[in-house]
């Protein structure tokens, strides 16, 4: 993960049609917003926020952004937000972060992709319990805005079409692991075993 200044995060998302507005938001350059709305459920959100995840596809990178809706998180959202970015030791002050833009980038050994992945489905989750507000872009070119209990679903004509889809599945069945997470764990248990 790497902490991405304005200008750098703009860069990657001018590549989508993308860029970060005057409130920290994910919004495309040109045009009319065109988003789909989606209540995140309560049963099930850990579940939801994968599909939510996996809807973003795989690629070179995604990009995690906190928008300014989203002020100073108390010591209990702190230490969720901070600990899945940084894990357990020497966490910083998210508070006092001045950046908020954070990068993922995919290239690596699969285990480390699927340790990213699962990483970036876990901060959806955060945000989505916490009512936080932030955003989701993959270089694919879909995006997530996650607002109030709410995700927001960008993309183009075919992505949106994929996304709807996705959400009548997950209502009919919503504690039900997405397939990529059931992968990650099947890999998982045969590299224990391969190192056993």
């Amino acid at each position: 993960m790497k902490i991405l200044s304005l200008v750098e995060a703009n860069r990657y998302l001018e590549a989508i049609g993308m860029k970060i507005g005057s409130w920290g938001e994910i919004s495309p350059v040109l045009g009319r917003q065109s988003w789909t709305k989606y209540h995140a459920p309560k049963e099930g959100l850990l579940s939801f926020s994968q599909h939510i995840a996996g809807w973003l596809g795989n690629g070179k990178w995604k990009i995690f952004q906190v928008d300014n809706s989203t002020g100073w998180m108390d010591p209990v959202q702190a230490s969720f937000f901070g600990g899945l970015l940084f894990g357990g030791e020497q966490v910083p002050n998210v508070n006092a972060l001045k950046e908020r833009t954070f990068l993922f980038e995919f290239a690596g050994r699969p285990e480390e992709n699927d340790r990213l992945e699962l990483l970036i489905s876990n901060l959806i989750y955060v945000f989505l319990l916490f009512s936080s507000h932030g955003y989701v872009a993959s270089d694919g070119g879909r995006v997530v805005g996650l607002q109030d209990e709410f995700v927001y679903l960008h993309s183009d004509k075919e992505g949106l079409s994929s996304a709807k889809t996705m959400l009548k599945n997950l209502a009919a069945h919503p504690i039900a692991s997405p397939q990529w997470v059931i992968d990650i764990i099947v890999r998982d248990q045969e590299r224990s075993i391969t190192h056993a």
